[in-house]
């Protein structure tokens, strides 16, 4: 004895215009995590550059080490000794 399906037991073909939504409706949803994701990197990145700025405004400004003024004691006119 076999039983025929009943007809809510057997799926309803589904039309090219729900599957076209659901794809469409995908990719909203997946434009819109991009688009949370980026927005969330360029806020950290810009919470990062802030916070490092504000450490460097206070402080002192770079000096040059003593040892980099030899080259201009060694330039080439120095080197010359054109008084002798």
């Amino acid at each position: 004895m076999t039983m025929k399906p009943m007809q809510s037991d057997v799926a309803a073909p589904l039309d090219a215009a729900f599957i076209s939504g659901v794809w469409q409706r995908i990719g909203t949803i997946t434009e819109r995590q991009r688009r949370l994701r980026q927005t969330a990197l360029s806020a950290l990145f810009l919470a990062i550059a802030t916070v490092s700025g504000m450490g460097i405004a206070g402080s002192d400004p770079a000096r040059a080490h003593p040892s980099a003024i030899w080259v201009t004691d060694h330039a080439p006119a120095a080197l010359l000794d054109l008084e002798g």
